[in-house]
């Protein structure tokens, strides 16, 4: 960052960094005065807006964050500068609110970045650019879509992990190593957000790894509202059981939810289901439902491609150290995903059990 400039070439040397390092700091963005750097930070109302999609649980986002700016700022901030944090809560699942948050943060707080989750699957993505692209605002979100990725401005909208792209070509990759798809009958669940990336990758590997493709089902799916979706999903089933599927691949979080993967299995049990989003397993916790332990588990034998697994991520020095900062700053026990017990509702993270290992 020595180096910037506005001329056509910069040179730097360690003589300048020194200097430019001790000289004294000044407001040089928006968003960033001498001593601060103020950051919009999104937050979910989980229990109003997501609980019903999902058997997990949400710990207290506002809370969790709060103790690592703190910790941040204790330890002399972000070279030189305290963080500030505007919190700003949605449900991602309502466009007027994703909208109203895009321009509370990036016009009327004049944040210098955004981080958290902004317009959840299902959409188009191009919420997303209202931040990154339309406001010039560094936008940091975990479920940023292929096209929003696409069209932002370089280095203005950043995934933390993999991209949806690479995930599923990595996946296919994977499938082709263990000949695991060889003489399947392959179709992509998917929704309107991950239709071209999915249906082309699995058509360009059929070859490969010598499986042939049935009927693709794209899901029209908005908001909440699951009917539409629901009605286009029978008529696809009932293709499947015609064309002998026998493996389905679902791409994206959407369509991994509990009422297309309970109905698909319930239709054609022996189906083989493959997910390229590992959150995917998570909704298959119902299980465990004082009420439900004799249903069969939907999910059991999905395929997911997946690094570490939980506890193995737990035990990583990088989320240990978030762990301990919590735990000093709040007094509070951080559950390993190992140590979490379903509630009542068969949900895993509430009655003092913490999702911290999670964010």
């Amino acid at each position: 960052m020595a180096a910037c400039s506005d001329k056509k070439t910069a040179t730097t040397t360690a003589s300048d960094s020194k200097a430019s390092a001790n000289e004294p700091l000044t407001a040089s963005f928006r968003g960033v005065t001498a001593t601060t750097i103020k950051i919009g930070f999104l937050t979910i109302k989980f229990d109003d807006c997501i609980v019903q999609f999902t058997q997990s649980t949400q710990g207290d986002a506002k809370k969790i964050m709060q103790a690592l700016v703190d910790d941040i700022n204790n330890n002399g901030g972000i070279l030189g500068r305290k963080l500030e944090v505007v919190f700003k809560e949605l449900c991602p699942l309502k466009p007027d609110e994703v909208a109203a948050a895009c321009t509370s943060l990036t016009d009327d707080e004049q944040v210098f970045a955004v981080l958290g989750v902004y317009d959840t699957e299902p959409g188009d993505g191009t919420n997303q650019l209202c931040i990154s692209k339309d406001h010039d605002t560094v936008q940091i979100n975990e479920l940023a879509f292929q096209k929003a990725l696409d069209e932002a401005p370089p280095g203005m909208l950043i995934l933390p992990q993999i991209a949806p792209k690479r995930s599923l070509a990595a996946l296919l990759g994977l499938l082709k190593a263990q000949s695991t798809l060889k003489g399947k009958k392959v179709a992509v669940l998917t929704d309107q957000t991950r239709e071209a990336v999915a249906t082309k990758l699995v058509a360009d590997n059929a070859t490969a790894l010598g499986y042939t493709v049935g009927s693709n089902a794209v899901l029209a799916i908005s908001g909440a509202d699951t009917t539409a979706a629901q009605t286009q999903f029978d008529s696809f089933i009932e293709k499947w059981k015609s064309e002998k599927v026998d493996t389905v691949i679902m791409s994206g979080l959407s369509v991994a939810d509990r009422q297309f993967v309970d109905k698909l299995k319930k239709a054609i049990p022996s189906i083989q289901l493959i997910s390229d989003d590992s959150s995917a397993g998570n909704n298959g916790q119902t299980e465990n439902k004082p009420d439900t332990k004799a249903t069969p588990n939907s999910y059991e034998g999905m395929l997911v491609a997946q690094g570490l697994s939980d506890p193995e991520q737990f035990a990583t020095d990088a989320v240990q150290k978030c762990v301990k900062v919590y735990e000093k700053a709040t007094g509070e026990t951080v559950l390993g995903p190992a140590d979490l017990k379903p509630n009542a509702d068969g949900n895993l993270g509430r009655g003092g059990q913490y999702s911290l290992w999670i964010t």
